[in-house]
């Protein structure tokens, strides 16, 4: 990974935001459990990186974060691989209860757990995702970038659920909601202009080089399957992610407009209930002669 003096001259302003990633990294990254005071102990970890960021430890604090290892924790003799992933999926379960997120908990309890890290997952993963060549630009004139307003930077933010997995650099959904939520309305707005010029420069193409890695990394994730494989889960980061969603939320009406009628999946809200709804009243009317209702069923 790039060294954080490399990351911070780029030659492009980002707005104090490419800082905020560093600052997530080096501050706000979680430090690992130690028993009930963990909460106690996170707060001391939190409180004793602000005071070395302050006193001008950034590089300092970026390179231990850059070459911490996380521990797996002691194995007890008496438990099983089977236990040690059933406990884990309980305490993931109750986490996802307490952010509101069931849906997230009742999968958490099926789940097959995550994978052993080792050389041979390794080499499956990379397996899994092969190297390919840059995709091409199309050719021509390139439409104006889209501009974004602070209002629908906001309205992006709000639909990450609660408890959203964060990047490589430790930011959370959570962090950016309480910038733009902060109950100092000046701050609030501040925090969300400086966060809408940032994702401006970045749909216009203005990310600089040495950033690329940063905002385009995820953490990846191998799950275990029924049938003995993996599954790859990424986490990309939040803020590249924001952006996607903004994008997306600004072309949605060209995009249904352009894809109706032929489907509704696109921008078209309560879709799929009307293909629902117009086949159902399709293969009930009296007035449509039998041999001209076919419905074609695909199963994947």
């Amino acid at each position: 990974m790039s060294t954080l003096n490399e990351i911070l001259q780029s030659p492009v302003d980002m707005s104090g935001w490419v800082k905020l990633l560093i600052v997530a990294q080096c501050l706000l990254a979680a430090p690992p459990r130690q028993g009930r005071a963990h909460m106690r102990d996170t707060e001391k970890i939190v409180k004793e990186r602000m005071r070395r960021w302050k006193a001008g430890e950034e590089a300092t604090l970026w390179n231990d974060q850059m070459s911490v290892k996380r521990p797996q924790g002691k194995k007890s003799k008496t438990t099983t691989s089977e236990s040690n992933s059933h406990a884990a999926n309980v305490r993931r379960a109750k986490t996802a209860i307490a952010d509101g997120q069931y849906k997230k908990a009742m999968q958490a309890l099926t789940s097959e757990g995550i994978a052993e890290a080792t050389p041979a997952l390794l080499q499956e993963m990379i397996g899994k995702h092969p190297q390919t060549e840059v995709p091409q630009l199309p050719t021509g004139p390139v439409p104006p970038p889209l501009l974004l307003r602070p209002q629908m930077v906001a309205r992006c933010i709000s639909t990450f659920p609660n408890g959203t997995a964060p990047g490589p650099s430790c930011l959370r959904a959570s962090h950016l909601k309480e910038a733009v939520e902060c109950p100092s309305a000046d701050i609030g707005q501040r925090a969300l202009q400086a966060l809408c010029d940032f994702l401006q420069l970045l749909i216009n193409g203005q990310t600089p080089a040495k950033v690329i890695p940063i905002l385009c990394g995820a953490t990846l994730i191998a799950c275990k399957k029924k049938d003995g494989g993996v599954r790859p889960i990424a986490v990309g980061e939040v803020i590249r992610r924001l952006a996607s969603k903004c994008v997306m939320a600004g072309v949605a009406r060209d995009a249904a407009n352009l894809l109706a009628p032929l489907q509704v999946g696109v921008g078209t809200p309560l879709g799929c209930e009307a293909i629902v709804h117009a086949l159902r009243s399709t293969l009930q009317s009296d007035t449509i002669p039998p041999q001209e209702k076919w419905t074609l069923m695909v199963h994947g």
